[in-house]
């Protein structure tokens, strides 16, 4: 995760973040782009980075909960390789 950093921004369907987030993951090498989101159980939430499967990265209380300060304070967890 050293260098990485990590944006995220919500699409404009859905600017309040309901529907997930697009990420941009940078480092030395370049970006990638990914998606975060809150699966369908209303609580856990799944990434995907250059197109890798999606795996869970933590959970939420309510699907609003899932925004700019949860990714920020998980992005350790959001930028584990798969």
């Amino acid at each position: 995760m050293e260098g990485k950093k990590i944006a995220a921004e919500a699409p404009s369907y859905a600017p309040d973040g309901s529907r997930g987030y697009m990420l941009r993951v940078t480092d030395e090498n370049g970006t990638v782009n990914g998606w975060i989101q809150v699966g369908d159980d209303g609580a856990a939430v799944y990434v995907s980075i250059d197109r890798a499967p999606w795996r869970q990265v933590g959970t939420v209380a309510s699907r609003a909960e899932l925004n700019l300060i949860w990714i920020a304070e998980h992005a350790e967890a959001i930028l584990q390789p798969s």
